[in-house]
């Protein structure tokens, strides 16, 4: 017989306990080069945000905003079965959000491949996909962008469009 406990949430609070302690032992000059270091960061990031965002333009996809449309209707009939609660935003050639929680879900035998298929469906078609726990609920999150980017500095050099 095999039998292990592998306990990763207690090592990773450990963890970030031994981290918030580093920190709190900081002495001001390096809490002041560590702001000025975040700063210069966020400054370089924002910096390729915006040559990114000017180099770029986005054209609204039809297919993915309806198909988005069609999965969102999917998720909350299966909300409603779970006595659960969801949020559903879309945007037309922007961003595509849908985040439900419940407080339990118990399935049947009936029920259980139908739910399989929905979220099977939910984590194969979407990538930016995420599962929590938040007071007491498993929150469920989705992400998708509703468009299309061309890279305009391509065309202009007489290239083909990039996604």
């Amino acid at each position: 017989m095999y039998r292990a406990t592998y306990d990763y949430y207690t090592a990773e609070k450990q963890h970030m306990e031994r981290i918030e302690k580093e920190l709190a032992a900081r002495s001001a000059e390096k809490l002041a080069a560590d702001e000025e270091a975040a700063r210069l960061s966020f400054q370089r990031i924002m910096e390729k945000y915006k040559q990114h965002e000017a180099s770029h333009k986005r054209i609204p996809n039809e297919k993915r905003y309806s198909e988005f449309l069609c999965i969102s209707e999917l998720m909350r009939e299966y909300t409603a079965l779970h006595n659960g609660k969801i949020t559903i935003s879309a945007e037309e050639g922007g961003l595509g959000v849908i985040e439900m929680s419940f407080d339990y879900v118990i399935h049947s035998e009936l029920d259980s491949s139908h739910s399989h298929r929905l979220l099977g469906l939910l984590f194969r078609k979407y990538e930016q996909t995420n599962i929590f726990a938040v007071d007491g609920c498993v929150v469920i999150q989705v992400f998708q962008e509703l468009y299309d980017e061309i890279n305009t500095d391509s065309q202009s050099n007489g290239n083909s469009p990039a996604e």
